[in-house]
């Protein structure tokens, strides 16, 4: 991520300066209890221009943008275990303080594996 002289700083417990706003939720997402429905961020560096964002990243994944793009005739079975899951996903921000302003189909990553239609 690019710094900017936009950027917002957040306070959290246990770090003793503010922290870069996605760096600092991300920190708190981490907190027990965890949840394989949200994507763990493993570490972080701070340069001069910019912030170094270490994420999990399950191999193969797509979007559920792309996955639905794949197979536009996505039968309510395989739609309701996506939905199921996202909700999941959100219910762990809300649980853990995070609000997530960006929730949409491209933010969201299946598991190849195991979502074949």
């Amino acid at each position: 991520m690019r710094k900017t002289c936009n950027d917002l700083y957040l306070a959290i417990p246990g770090h003793p300066e503010p922290l870069i706003t996605e760096v600092a939720l991300l920190l708190m997402m981490r907190q027990e209890p965890k949840s394989p429905y949200a994507i763990q961020l493993h570490d972080w560096f701070e340069h001069p221009r910019k912030f170094t964002l270490v994420m999990e990243y399950p191999e193969p994944c797509e979007s559920v943008l792309d996955f639905i793009i794949r197979n536009p005739q996505l039968d309510e079975t395989t739609a309701r275990v996506i939905m199921r899951q996202a909700v999941l996903a959100v219910q762990h921000c809300i649980d853990h303080d995070v609000f997530h302003n960006d929730v949409h189909a491209h933010n969201f990553l299946l598991k190849k594996d195991v979502m074949t239609c």
